[in-house]
């Protein structure tokens, strides 16, 4: 009772580990992206930022060299020059200073914002191409600056011309953006979480219900089986399949199970109420030496019958890779000289057996195959007539056939004879015994060697059972 409250407590949980764990999978994912976008986003800001500035002081540096002129190494500074632009003569929202400065750092001219005995970081870069641009920091204040050269009459640097800008409103901009962005952050943490979670549980729906159908599924309920609207070809569709297929094979093997029970309970309840029977009949009559020894006869007769079904039974029940052995190799047609030939001294058997014909397998349960077939030859054939057993090489294969001409099996039981506990219908009319299951022995012992195995009419009578096998070449 207990258990089953834990797990109905369990079923019912809003978060369970799984769905944390994707959950959180994904919100880190996700939070992933949003750091990499915020990232990109902040240096793009930036650097448009930066090439809004170099291109205005572009512009202004282009008109400022224009404006300048040397006269016997002497700076000449045009009347407009100084009056071009009020961001560099007076205080202004936006104030651009400019300095002039020869090679050797000094001062030649510096704008008229510019307070006296003050003067901004003299710098004389190595300037590849026309302009230079870099960013500098004095008195807490950002500067964008940019760099050109004058050049006097024999092409040599004559002076430097600084411009620089302060970056004040764009790091505003640029402040205003990080605040936002780590303000909604809280927010947008929140949102992604939630959001994953659902999707995290829709994505799980299914995988729910096919738990759920698969609980119901028991011995006494096989007939249920998952039934999700999924494409075939996705993972939940594929692993619906399977499971639909697991499920019809689990309910063979039980229904095979509860068959091969039935069918094993009656063949073993025919011997024993026999052997109950003479046994009753030995403790209620009196008799005399002859009687006592057919009673014992017919329960020695019915014992060896149980034993030879038990252990049939008990073959079949082994797993079928018990049945397997690719390490063994053996000469099927020794085998056949040394075994088969003994046990059927006294049967009108004919051999056609080519020589040194190698297959890969447990001997001891490929001579029980034969001996299986052949005894139904003999159970089922005339005793006048002959019974054929031949072995041929084919390529990498060789068949073996055994033909008989007895009562031969009719057309519609012969996909039917390797089923457990299986008797023909014109075996049971003529009264021969059998339990129905050494044909399904030998399917199972042929399958495992990799073999196959058929059974044809043998004209004009009789029955023709052809084994083909991989055949080892040996060099």
């Amino acid at each position: 009772m207990v258990r089953d409250i834990f797990l109905l407590k369990n079923k019912n949980k809003i978060f369970t580990k799984t769905l944390l764990i994707n959950t959180l999978w994904h919100t880190l994912v996700t939070l992933l992206l949003f750091v990499v976008f915020y990232i990109i986003t902040s240096v793009f800001i930036s650097n448009i930022i930066s090439d809004n500035f170099n291109q205005i002081l572009t512009d202004k540096l282009k008109y400022l060299i224009a404006s300048v002129e040397l006269e016997e190494d002497t700076l000449i500074i045009k009347p407009e020059f100084e009056n071009y632009d009020p961001e560099l003569t007076s205080p202004a929202k936006f104030p651009q200073f400019l300095q002039i400065y020869s090679s050797s750092s000094e001062i030649l001219y510096k704008s008229k914002n510019i307070p006296d005995g003050t003067q901004l970081p003299i710098n004389c870069p190595s300037i590849e191409d026309k302009f230079l641009f870099e960013d500098y920091e004095k008195e807490n204040l950002k500067f964008r600056v940019g760099y050109s050269k004058i050049f006097s009459s024999d092409s040599n640097t004559f002076a430097y011309i600084q411009l620089s800008c302060l970056k004040t409103q764009a790091d505003i901009i640029l402040d205003r953006f990080f605040i936002l962005n780590n303000l909604s952050f809280l927010i947008i943490f929140i949102i992604i979480l939630f959001t994953s979670a659902f999707l995290v549980r829709k994505s799980l729906k299914p995988i729910n219900k096919i738990i759920d159908t698969a609980d119901k599924i028991s011995a006494t309920n096989l007939s249920d089986r998952i039934a999700l609207k999924v494409s075939p070809q996705d993972e939940l569709g594929r692993l619906q399949n399977t499971l639909n297929n697991l499920f019809d094979r689990l309910e063979n093997q039980i229904h095979l199970m509860t068959h091969f029970t039935d069918n094993a309970s009656h063949q073993l309840m025919t011997p024993l109420t026999n052997i109950k029977s003479e046994l009753n009949f030995i403790f209620r009559t009196e008799l005399n030496k002859d009687e006592y020894k057919r009673a014992i006869n017919k329960i020695n007769e019915q014992t060896e019958r149980m034993i030879a079904l038990v252990n049939t039974m008990l073959l079949l029940s082994k797993d079928r890779n018990e049945y397997k052995d690719d390490s063994s190799l053996f000469n099927l047609t020794e085998l056949i000289n040394n075994s088969i030939r003994k046990i059927y001294k006294d049967e009108n058997i004919v051999y056609n057996l080519s020589e040194k014909i190698y297959i890969r397998g447990k001997q001891d349960y490929f001579v029980m195959v034969l001996e299986n077939i052949i005894n139904n030859a003999v159970k089922y054939g005339d005793k006048n007539e002959r019974i054929i057993l031949s072995v041929k090489p084919i390529n990498k294969q060789v068949e073996i056939r055994i033909e008989d001409f007895g009562i031969g099996i009719p057309e519609d039981e012969k996909d039917k004879i390797f089923t457990r506990f299986y008797r023909s219908s014109r075996s049971e009319k003529l009264g021969i015994k059998g339990y129905g299951l050494g044909l399904s022995f030998v399917e199972i012992v042929i399958k495992t060697m990799e073999g196959i195995i058929k059974v044809e009419d043998n004209l004009p009578k009789g029955t023709k059972f052809i084994i083909i096998l991989p055949r080892i070449i040996l060099e």
